[in-house]
Order: C-alpha cells, then sequence, then structure tokens
C-alpha cells in the first residue's frame, strides 16, 4: 500500500497539470459564449431603396441615431459593437422593400425593433435588437418623375442683345415629384425651366454674337435635394450689345403727378427742372440724345400725395424719370432727392 501512494499522487498530479488549464480555458469559453445583453448601443441609421421610381428619407429621428439594447453571445456582441463603431456616420441602412411594403408615396411608420431587425447584419452577429429609443422611425417616400423643362437665360444679365438660342432647348429634370413641384420654377406659361449660368464668362464682355459649345445649367435645390438636371449642360447662340455710354443731361422738365380729386385741391411747388441727369445707355440712343432726335422727350415726374400734407411743409422726394428705352440713371442720380411743398388752390398767391 505504501509504494502504491506515490505513484497515484504523481498521477493526479499530472492530470492536473493538463487538466486544470482547460477547465479554466472551457470556463472563459462558456462564459463568453453564454447568451447576455448589452445596453445603450448607438446605431446611425440611413435609408435606401432598389427601386428607380421612388426615394426614402429619414425624417425622425433628426439626427438619424437610436440607442438599442443587443441580446446575443458575448463575444459577439462586442464584435457587433465595434461594427457598428466602424461604420462611420451613414451607419445601418435601413432598406425600404423590408419595412414599406408597397412603396407607396407618404409616411411609413414603422417599430425601429422591427426596422432594424431586418437588416443582415444582426442575424449575421447571431444578436437581435430587444428594444429601441425611440420606439418608431418615420420614412418619408417620395415618386421619382422626370419632367421637361425648357432652358432660359439667367434674367440678372442685361447685355444680352436679343434672343438667345438654346441647344437643345429643354432638358429633363429628374427627382422627387414634390421637391420639382417646390423647388422648380415655371415660366409664365406654366413651364418648368432651368437657368442657364452665364455668371462670370469672358464671352459677356465682348460686344458682337457668341456661340458656346458648353452653357452649365444652374442646380436645383440642394446637393442633398435628389433633383438630377440631364443633360446637365446646353450649347448657347447669342449676341452681346456694345457697352453703354454716360452721358449728363443737363435739365430735364420736371412734372407734378396725383390723383384727380386732390390735384383740384392742391397744387405741388418746386422747381421745374431738375439738373445735370447722369445716364447711361447705348451709343446710338445717347447720340439722338444729345442731338435731340428721339421721338419722345425724356422727363422727371414728381409724385404727390395727401400724405404729403400738411400744406406748406418742405418735403423731399426722389423722382421717377422716363427715359427712351435702354437708357438708365445712373446709381447716384436715382437716389438724389427733389425738394418741394404743397400749396392750396384757393390760397395760390404764385403770379
Amino acid at each position: 500500500m505504501a509504494s502504491n501512494g506515490p505513484t497515484w499522487l504523481k498521477e493526479f498530479l499530472r492530470t492536473f497539470v493538463w487538466a486544470a488549464p482547460l477547465t479554466v480555458l472551457l470556463w472563459l469559453w462558456a462564459d463568453r459564449e453564454q447568451v447576455t445583453s448589452l445596453s445603450d448601443v448607438t446605431v446611425p441609421i440611413s435609408v435606401r431603396t432598389s427601386d428607380p421610381t421612388r426615394l426614402g428619407t429619414l425624417a425622425s429621428p433628426a439626427d438619424r441615431l437610436v440607442v438599442v439594447k443587443l441580446e446575443g453571445r458575448r463575444s459577439r456582441l462586442e464584435a457587433l459593437r465595434e461594427k457598428i463603431a466602424a461604420s462611420g456616420s451613414d451607419g445601418l441602412t435601413v432598406d425600404l422593400q423590408s419595412v414599406a411594403g408597397g412603396l407607396e408615396p407618404g409616411e411609413v411608420r414603422r417599430s425601429t425593433v422591427e426596422v432594424l431587425n431586418a437588416n443582415p447584419l444582426f442575424a449575421a452577429y447571431g444578436a437581435r435588437v430587444v428594444s429601441a429609443v425611440p420606439q418608431e422611425v418615420k420614412i418619408t417616400v417620395d415618386e421619382i418623375v422626370e419632367r421637361e423643362a425648357v432652358v432660359v437665360p439667367d434674367s440678372t444679365i442685361t447685355t444680352f442683345d436679343g434672343p438667345l438660342v438654346f441647344e437643345p432647348r429643354s432638358v429633363t429634370v429628374r427627382g422627387p415629384r414634390d421637391r420639382i413641384q417646390d423647388l422648380v420654377p415655371r415660366t409664365s406659361d406654366g413651364h418648368y425651366q432651368v437657368t442657364a449660368e452665364f455668371a462670370g464668362m469672358a464671352s459677356l464682355l465682348v460686344p458682337g454674337q457668341h456661340d458656346l459649345a458648353t452653357v452649365p445649367l444652374r442646380r436645383v435645390g440642394t446637393a442633398t435635394g435628389g433633383i438630377t438636371i440631364v443633360p446637365d449642360s446646353v450649347k448657347a447662340s447669342f449676341a452681346i450689345r456694345s457697352a453703354g455710354v454716360k452721358y449728363v443731361i443737363p435739365s430735364l422738365p420736371v412734372f407734378a403727378l396725383s390723383s384727380g380729386t386732390f390735384l383740384d385741391e392742391y397744387r405741388a411747388v418746386f422747381e421745374p427742372v431738375v439738373k445735370n441727369v447722369g445716364v447711361t445707355g447705348p451709343p446710338d440712343v445717347i447720340t439722338a440724345l444729345k442731338m435731340d432726335k428721339l421721338p419722345l422727350r425724356p422727363k422727371a415726374v414728381l409724385e404727390f400725395s395727401r400724405e404729403d400734407l400738411p400744406a406748406g411743409t418742405v418735403r423731399s422726394r426722389k423722382l421717377r424719370f422716363e427715359l427712351p428705352a435702354g437708357v438708365t440713371v445712373l446709381p447716384e442720380e436715382a437716389d438724389r432727392e427733389f425738394t418741394f411743398t404743397l400749396q392750396k388752390r384757393n390760397e395760390d398767391r404764385t403770379p
């Protein structure tokens, strides 16, 4: 019996040396593989659809962030959280086909838990979402449509001489129906329109005929507005008139204007002419103006009303200038103040 003791002890120690670490490893593995939960995981979400006739927009939550509680194996949950964190601002993509049914335009409301569990990422990690804040997401589904739009010139450019010819004359605007209706302007006869963008082009500074192979079309809405223009540029043929020349009109007659009944009671007393009026316009018109060969002579108009009472009070007013076509007063002249007073007609002492 005594001789067997050391042998038994040796065998026990030998077994313990390799069995103990294995037991610890098995315990650690079992701990990592047990089903547990992980709370307060922030998940950014976005929306997509493979249907070319629909556009989905996440309306709520506005910051596109949901906070979830996950359930699954401990080791896989930690890996899943790292995967979500590495996805960046786009986060998990919500497939509209999986949550929106027939994808009819309008607002779709769905359970956040339902929406997220439809994403294959959670199944791939053996996890599921058991709760979420907010509990519901709102998705706006828009119909994608195409509309014809005519090309028009930039209305702020005033040096075009005659009509412009665009090729093509109209383009296709594609995007969400409601956004096109709200963001794309229309012509006076109701057609959609897009603007040819000439701003900054050197051709605008050179008088004469121009033919440009590429004129970009002004974008509609914002970069995220989902509106595209095809093609996004056109050819253009146009003429630029000669630059205007400046001229100082020595004097212009001033005419008073008011309502008929008020004119029967009051008259305006003022200087009958306004002197040294600076203007600019086409060279040929300015030449005719200098030589007094225009069919209608330019003039200034002073408008007054009962608001300028009481009589005898000195008032100041900007004049309205009636000038030949293409001729405008210089900016400093447009702000010139002209003084006058009102006088009751039955007290008129003017010879």
